[in-house]
């Protein structure tokens, strides 16, 4: 494994400033400094091996931690070990309010809510990818929850060189579609209720069949937020909302959400966090493990899988 250089910041300095400015527990920087660091570790040694950017894929259930890894890791490899970096969200191509009302009418109501695949603008995202890697000047979208509308390009950050390593985070991020018989049985009393003839599943499975999995394409590695169910979600959820509202305080907080309506918007999830649960351990190519209370317990990594990745590469030419 690639060791840290003696010229660039230590990561315990940079983990225990991360904590101090996202406001984080103890207990993550005693759980990060262990396996954070691991995984930062591990791609740097990848990225040695390839002659192309790699683009890691981070997913977890809402509330998990995908932001705060996002973070730690580009922090860690730009200043740890001088590579590049590039963090996107899914999140962050959402469709706006207006096109999403436009799915509801013609399509189905909850359509309105975003978070589900078929909600965000997968072309965009890919086309942001695959401009960043072959280095073009590109803007990098980005949303305001707060608003539930993406903020206006103005507003968008810029990339002007090819970045060693992209950082795709999303609660979505590298899941396989379901078996079509899984539809049939609503998973809540949202799906029941509100979706009773599946028309709303079906869009969702038929989005996730299609453009979502041409965007996955472009993931080398799969990085596994293991939530211990999906029971944890409503409460980390919770936190994260209570936090957003902390930061914007000062501004209009209309579309922050109260608890109730937190219980109403993670239905919508619940699905296919379930269906993740299930699936990604066996598909992701790294699983970082979450206990109830939302410590960091691990960083598994599949060998064969990242073998296998690097032996896709030398066919492409993009291994040395």
């Amino acid at each position: 494994m690639k060791e840290p250089s003696a010229s660039v910041k230590e990561p315990s300095a940079l983990l225990k400033q991360l904590q101090h400015d996202e406001q984080l527990p103890v207990h993550w920087f005693e759980d990060a400094l262990v396996w954070i660091v691991k995984l930062s570790t591990m791609l740097a040694e990848l990225h040695e091996q390839r002659r192309h950017p790699l683009c890691i894929g981070i997913n977890g259930a809402q509330g998990s931690g995908k932001t705060t890894l996002s973070l730690a890791l580009d922090m860690l490899l730009t200043k740890t070990y001088g590579l590049r970096c590039q963090t996107l969200s899914i999140d962050d191509f959402y469709l706006s309010r207006q096109d999403r009302e436009k799915l509801a009418r013609q399509v189905h109501p909850l359509l309105q809510t975003r978070g589900v695949p078929g909600t965000h603008n997968c072309e965009l995202a890919i086309n942001t990818i695959q401009q960043l890697k072959q280095g073009k000047t590109c803007l990098i979208p980005r949303f305001n929850k707060a608003t539930d509308n993406p903020l206006p390009t103005s507003a968008w950050s810029s990339s002007t060189s090819q970045p060693d390593i992209i950082l795709f985070e999303g609660w979505c991020v590298g899941i396989p579609p379901q078996y079509e018989s899984k539809l049939n049985t609503p998973v809540n009393s949202l799906e029941q209720h509100e979706d009773p003839q599946k028309l709303w599943r079906q869009y969702v499975q038929q989005q996730l069949s299609g453009s979502y999995q041409t965007l996955f394409k472009e993931l080398d590695l799969l990085v596994f937020l293991q939530a211990p169910g999906f029971e944890c979600v409503h409460q980390w959820r919770l936190e994260q909302e209570n936090k957003l509202a902390e930061r914007n305080q000062h501004k209009n907080n209309n579309a922050i959400m109260n608890e109730a309506e937190i219980q109403r918007f993670i239905a919508h999830y619940q699905r296919l966090t379930e269906h993740a649960l299930q699936c990604l351990p066996s598909l992701a190519n790294v699983i970082i493990p979450l206990d109830e209370k939302h410590r960091l317990t691990g960083c598994h990594v599949n060998r064969e899988l990242v073998k296998d990745m690097l032996e896709r590469g030398k066919k492409e030419g993009l291994t040395s």
